[in-house]
């Protein structure tokens, strides 16, 4: 009895020790296997690479002197040698110095002899990174502290001099130049430490997510913002720069909107984009995923702008979209470039504005929600959100305001209340703000249906105001995407001619193309990487019935799991440029913890059936297939599969699809919101821990 009490009494306490020492195995079970293999990954530059001759044996101090020229602005963190041992292992140190011309040491490293390998290279890493602004000579001096006089080695070189590159042995000149590679980029053991802070916060947030869900019993819409917020502050910097999703064309426009409102300079005559030199990085295709992104990261988080002020053209994507779907970002990047911030502060403070503001919009729809709180509130962390979230994307303000209008929706037509005036101009903004966002969402103005005419003071009022809704929803659309409405409609003879042509996608809100000035010829062209010159326009589709149902067909065979992995967070990164694939496993948990969230407990009947459901369903079928057309219009005709097609375009109406596959037949007897939300959360960070391995060790 006594410890059956003791149990009932700390139980929490004992559940979040267990969760700290599981958490402490996974955390340091992934570091082991991964950050000794991350912090010694480095980038070489192959200098020299003749090499048939050996130099005289290095035993002692004098040693062998190489010069090297070093190209401007070239970070040396060390340099790579190939050793020649004699057959034997040597005992000993071996030193490699680097001076400058007047023979002043500026960066030193040393190694074990026995860890030299014959006709291996060798590589050392300096105490410090050497790095100038100008093209500069250095002496490279390779010397040794042997135990024996017979611990000697020698370096591979060359039967001829490199320009530039003299050696000297032993104190006097020789021929020839040693086999050389410099280290140009190097992790090192920052990530060490990085990673220790990271984790230590995620570590920190799941006990106080424990003790809100368990012991406070917190309010879903609570419980979101906590996680949206700590997991969002992760993904901002976890990602590395320009590594979201188009994420280089949203940081490029947002800092063109910054300019003009700074009333600076935002572009040069040749539409380069003008920016401080200590920002001055390419905007116009995505990075790399790899722990060098997050070493740049780490070390721009301390740098200012070093009075690197002056503004310089930049090759950079700007974006023509619908303006306010910049608001946060642009205001991030105002406030930093304003309290003269550097280049990576800058970037976090646009993503956090995106975050915050994505938290709240979806924070006032969860809370307005009269019932399917838990499933919208786990859609929205999924990995896919948080990750858009954490980015300078402007597809979380989307998702965020579909959100709010399906909660809204769902509030007046199962509440008590008769709709205000005030009530109804906020369903009218938020649909005139989402129609001219993205056309696919422009359906969503539709679910405004759902509510009867019972909840207006009158069937007129009613009628006036769900057609004055639309309406005012397709004169923004209109006024602001006239140009794609020629385009959709067009005849293969009149579609764009050029791959950046079609680029100008109904999907990123972008004006279609002049077509009026484009020169077709007679042929079907094949651009030069193979593709068509011609796309999927809604003329060609209607005069192509079967290769239009060939190619739906073939994409729903060959691309379904990707759609998948895109919607629930399988891939991520830049999905079609070089994604992250995460084990299916973790998708696969998710989704059945968000199927789990739609059983209903208790005796409460579920409210939401009939016609409201068939038609929820109906707005999100015709936006997901939108989407579908959308990306089909600029797929090349020649192409067997829908190019461009991802599964995140179908996250804002997701949860009307999921509400659409609840029912009253199968109900537990008592809530597990609380398990499911902390099991939700717990695969995320596995998630993120499953990316954290496969970008710590790639090189690409």
């Amino acid at each position: 009895m006594a410890f059956k009490a003791f149990l009932e009494k700390y139980k929490h306490l004992l559940v979040m020790l267990l969760i700290f020492a599981m958490g402490t195995l996974i955390f340091g079970w992934v570091g082991y296997e991964n950050l000794r293999e991350s912090a010694g990954l480095g980038k070489r530059e192959i200098i020299h690479d003749e090499y048939s001759v050996i130099t005289a044996g290095i035993l002692g101090s004098e040693g062998v002197k190489q010069n090297i020229i070093v190209k401007p602005d070239t970070r040396l963190y060390g340099v790579n040698l190939d050793f020649h041992i004699y057959n034997r292992v040597c005992f000993g140190t071996v030193f490699v110095d680097l001076l400058d011309k007047e023979g002043n040491l500026l960066a030193s490293a040393s190694d074990d002899m026995t860890t030299i390998l014959d006709n291996t290279f060798k590589r050392f890493i300096f105490d410090k990174m050497v790095v100038s602004e100008e093209k500069q000579e250095y002496v490279l001096h390779v010397h040794t502290s042997p135990e024996t006089e017979n611990d000697r080695i020698a370096l591979w070189k060359s039967e001829r001099t490199k320009d530039g590159f003299p050696l000297t042995e032993n104190a006097k000149d020789a021929s020839g130049t040693v086999a050389l590679q410099y280290i140009t980029n190097y992790v090192g053991g920052f990530i060490y430490t990085a990673y220790f802070v990271i984790c230590a916060f995620l570590m920190g947030f799941l006990l106080v997510l424990y003790y809100l869900v368990f012991v406070k019993k917190s309010k879903i819409h609570n419980i979101f913002a906590l996680c949206a917020l700590c997991l969002g502050l992760v993904f901002c910097l976890f990602t590395p720069q320009r590594g979201g999703p188009d994420e280089y064309a949203h940081i490029a426009t947002s800092y063109y909107n910054a300019s003009r409102i700074l009333g600076m300079k935002a572009v040069d005559e040749k539409g380069n984009l003008m920016m401080r030199e200590c920002d001055a990085v390419p905007l116009n295709r995505p990075c790399s995923y790899n722990a060098f992104e997050w070493k740049e990261t780490y070390e721009g988080l301390v740098a200012g702008t070093h009075g690197k002020t002056e503004l310089v053209p930049v090759k950079a994507t700007i974006t023509s979209v619908f303006p306010p779907l910049y608001f946060a970002q642009t205001l991030g990047v105002l406030l930093a470039r304003i309290l003269n911030f550097g280049y990576i502060p800058m970037l976090l403070m646009g993503r956090a504005f995106n975050l915050l503001l994505y938290v709240v919009l979806v924070y006032l729809a969860i809370k307005t929600l009269p019932f399917f709180k838990l499933p919208l509130c786990l859609v929205s962390l999924l990995p896919i959100p948080l990750q858009l979230a954490g980015s300078f994307s402007y597809d979380t303000l989307v998702m965020g305001m579909c959100f709010l209008f399906i909660a809204l929706c769902f509030k007046y037509a199962y509440g008590t209340e008769i709709l205000s005036a005030k009530q109804i101009g906020v369903l009218a903004v938020l649909g005139a703000l989402i129609a001219p966002s993205k056309t696919i969402y422009i359906t969503v103005v539709a679910l405004c249906f759902i509510i009867p005419s019972a909840k207006f003071k009158s069937k007129k009022v009613a009628y006036l105001a769900k057609v004055g809704i639309i309406l005012l929803a397709l004169c923004m659309w209109l006024g602001y995407n006239s140009g794609i409405v020629s385009h959709t409609v067009s005849d293969i003879n009149v579609t764009a001619k050029t791959q950046e042509q079609l680029n100008a996608t109904v999907t990123e809100g972008k004006d279609a193309p002049d077509l009026s000035e484009i020169d077709i010829p007679n042929d079907h062209s094949i651009m030069a990487n193979g593709d068509s010159s011609y796309c999927f326009s809604f003329g060609y589709m209607m005069t192509h019935i079967s290769q239009t149902i060939k190619i739906l067909i073939n994409s729903i065979q060959d691309d379904m799991p990707l759609y998948v992995q895109g919607l629930i967070g399988g891939r991520l990164g830049e999905i079609i440029v070089s994604p992250l694939e995460i084990n299916w496993l973790y998708p696969i948990a998710l989704i059945i913890l968000l199927l789990l969230s739609l059983v209903p407990s208790g005796t409460h009947s579920i409210q939401y059936k009939g016609v409201a459901k068939w038609w929820g369903l109906f707005v999100a079928i015709s936006a997901c297939g939108l989407a579908v057309l959308a990306c089909l219009t600029w797929t090349p005709i020649n192409y067997t599969t829908i190019f461009g097609l991802q599964g995140r375009y179908f996250l804002p109406v997701f949860p009307l699809i999921l509400f659409a596959l609840t029912n009253d037949n199968l109900r537990l007897k008592k809530s597990v919101d609380g398990v499911l939300i902390f099991s939700f959360i717990c695969t995320d960070i596995l998630i993120l821990l499953d990316a954290f391995t496969i970008m710590a060790v790639n090189l690409s």
